[in-house]
């Protein structure tokens, strides 16, 4: 019965031609390589890498941390408290342009009376990165983060993987990871998708952020990076269907009352996005 199936199976691909046989190649999950994992007592950490292809220029990998029970650690933004963490890829070979892609994140009580973003569970961190000449790939990485309990630790670990490395038996969990993954707008669908409106002026500003149909009030939240202090309210449902965030800003001290361009962040953890927005231009509201 064994030898039947595969007879079909190659007589599939041999009817489908070349193309198809390419795709399913392609769509083929990958063997992921792990690292042995790095103790440090509050996390566990190991690199995961995609076995790439002949002919691959873009390496997918992921840094995994697994938190003690109650630790938490940070988001590249860390909110009112914490610190975001730090990578160093220069000792990486057969690679270039290294960097971490953040899933979206949580929010939690920092324990100092402020919220804080990061992961409250288990995370891993996608790494993206180009291949470089025909060199072995080494994956090394010097990390410095953080990781919170009933107080904050800050943490150091370096970490190395080639792509020969320990097989896992979990291939699926370094896509599930990218999946959640902001994805990046460009300025079109921003435009499209994201419309901010200035309440008032002064010291202490505040806008109003309204965000395209289909978004649940109750699941979606939103992160704002500018310079200086933003606050986003709770989402509440506008009269045309649109989600409403009202924003409270305090700028720099020696800014002038300029944020600059501001990185907007929303969504539920499912589906997510990520894009700038200019709230020092933003229109009066009507």
């Amino acid at each position: 019965m064994k030898t039947l199936r595969k007879l079909l199976v190659l007589l599939t691909i041999g009817f489908a031609g070349p193309a198809m046989f390419s795709d399913l190649v392609a769509a083929a999950p990958r063997p992921v390589a792990a690292s042995r994992w790095v103790e440090l007592g509050e996390a566990h950490l190991r690199l995961l890498m995609e076995t790439p292809r002949a002919g691959d220029t873009q390496i997918r990998a992921g840094l995994e941390i697994r938190l003690a029970e109650n630790f938490k650690t940070y988001w590249r933004n860390p909110g009112d408290s914490g610190v975001p963490p730090q990578a160093d890829f220069s000792r990486s070979g057969g690679l270039t342009d290294a960097r971490i892609d953040f899933p979206f994140p949580s929010r939690f009580d920092d324990g100092a009376g402020g919220i804080a973003f990061g992961y409250t569970k288990s995370v891993i961190l996608p790494i993206a990165a180009k291949r470089e000449g025909n060199s072995p790939l080494r994956l090394h990485i010097k990390l410095d983060f953080a990781v919170c309990g009933t107080m904050c630790i800050p943490l150091s670990a370096e970490l190395e993987l080639n792509a020969e490395g320990t097989v896992t038996e979990h291939p699926a969990a370094l896509e599930a990871a990218r999946q959640r993954v902001p994805v990046r707008l460009d300025d079109a669908d921003a435009q499209a998708r994201i419309a901010v409106q200035r309440l008032t002026a002064g010291s202490k500003p505040r806008w109003r952020v309204l965000l395209a149909p289909g978004l649940d009030a109750a699941s979606t939240a939103i992160f704002l990076e500018a310079n200086g202090y933003l606050s986003p309210g709770p989402g509440t449902a506008a009269a045309d269907g649109r989600l409403s965030f009202e924003i409270m800003g305090e700028a720099s001290p020696g800014s002038g009352g300029i944020f600059g361009p501001a990185r907007l962040t929303f969504g539920d953890g499912k589906l997510a996005f990520d894009a700038m927005i200019d709230l020092d231009g933003a229109p009066q509201a009507p």
